[in-house]
C-alpha cells in the first residue's frame, strides 16, 4: 500500500529480540526489506547505510552464501542509483546464479536490472538486452509475471530509444 515507514516500524519491533543465533536470518531479511523500502522512497544512501553492516556480517559465512547474495542484490541497486555502477557490478560479481536459485523475485529483479543498467551505461546494449532476456526467461520458468512485465518494459524502452518499431511492436504483443 506504499506505507514504507510502517514496514520499517514492523521490522524495528524485531530489534529487541536481537540477531544472534537463529534470529540472525530474520534480522538480515528485515534489514533487506527495510533497505528496499528506502529504495522505494528514492533514498539509496539510506538503503546502503542499512545494508553495509549486514552484508559485512553475512559475508563471514562466505561471499556466495545465500543471505550475502540477497543483501548484495539490494545494495548493488542502491549503489547504482547513487551513481556508483562499478561498485554495483562488483557487488553482483559471481553471485547472480545464487540469487537466481535462492532469491526472492525482488532480489532477482534488482540484480538483473542493475546489471542491465550498468551494461547500458557502458554502451554495451547487447549485454543489457541479453540480461533482460535472461530475466524474462527465468520469470517465465518460475511463473513470475511481474518480473516478466518489468523485463519486457525495459526491453521495449531500450528498443524504442533506437526507434526499432518492429521490435517494440513484437515485444508489446
Amino acid at each position: 500500500k506504499g506505507e514504507t515507514s510502517q514496514v520499517r516500524d514492523f521490522i524495528a519491533q524485531q530489534a529487541p529480540h536481537g540477531d544472534a543465533g537463529t534470529l540472525w536470518l530474520a534480522a538480515s531479511l528485515g534489514r533487506m526489506i527495510s533497505a528496499m523500502s528506502h529504495l522505494w522512497e528514492g533514498h539509496p544512501v539510506r538503503a546502503e547505510a542499512a545494508l553495509l553492516p549486514a552484508l559485512a556480517h553475512a559475508e563471514r559465512e562466505g561471499r556466495r552464501a545465500l543471505i550475502a547474495c540477497l543483501l548484495a542484490s539490494v545494495l548493488a541497486t542502491a549503489c547504482y542509483q547513487r551513481g556508483d555502477a562499478a561498485q554495483a557490478q562488483s557487488l553482483l560479481a559471481n553471485r547472480l546464479d545464487v540469487i537466481e536459485r535462492g532469491g526472492f523475485p525482488d532480489n532477482v529483479l534488482f540484480a538483473y536490472r542493475t546489471l542491465a543498467f550498468c551494461a547500458m551505461e557502458e554502451g554495451d546494449e547487447r549485454r543489457a538486452l541479453a540480461l533482460l532476456q535472461q530475466m524474462e526467461a527465468l520469470a517465465i520458468r518460475r511463473g513470475w509475471p511481474r518480473l516478466r512485465a518489468v523485463s519486457l518494459s525495459e526491453q521495449i524502452r531500450l528498443h524504442a530509444a533506437h526507434a526499432r518499431r518492429e521490435t517494440v511492436a513484437r515485444l508489446l504483443d
